[in-house]
C-alpha cells in the first residue's frame, strides 16, 4: 500500500484518555492539547486508555476546534510496554 499524502499533518505523541460510548477517542498531546480520534481508527489500532501513540493530525472541524483542536487521520506506531515504539499499519485510513 502506497501513502496518500494529501494532507499535510502533524505528528503528536498522544495518550488515550477517554473512550467514548460510541467508540471513539480522545487523547491529549504533550502540549496539553485535546486529540480526537474516530471509531475506525479505535477499532483497528484497538486502542485503549493509557495507551501512547504517534498519531498524525490536521485541525479539527472548526465549530469543534474550540474544545478539540486536532483531529486523528493515521496513526503510524503505538507504544508497546517496553517503553519501545511499534510500527502500525494504518497508512490509508
Amino acid at each position: 500500500m502506497t501513502l496518500n499524502n494529501a494532507f499535510n499533518t502533524t505528528p503528536f505523541n498522544v495518550i488515550i484518555e477517554d473512550l467514548s460510548y460510541t467508540n471513539s477517542a480522545f487523547g491529549q498531546n504533550e502540549q496539553g492539547d485535546v486529540v480526537f480520534f474516530n471509531n475506525r481508527l479505535v477499532n483497528k489500532l484497538n486502542l485503549d486508555l493509557g495507551d501512547i501513540v504517534v498519531a498524525h493530525c490536521i485541525p479539527n472541524y472548526e465549530d469543534k476546534r474550540h474544545e478539540t483542536p486536532w483531529r486523528a487521520i493515521r496513526v503510524t506506531s503505538t507504544m508497546k510496554d517496553d517503553g519501545q515504539f511499534e510500527d502500525v499499519g494504518t497508512e490509508n485510513e
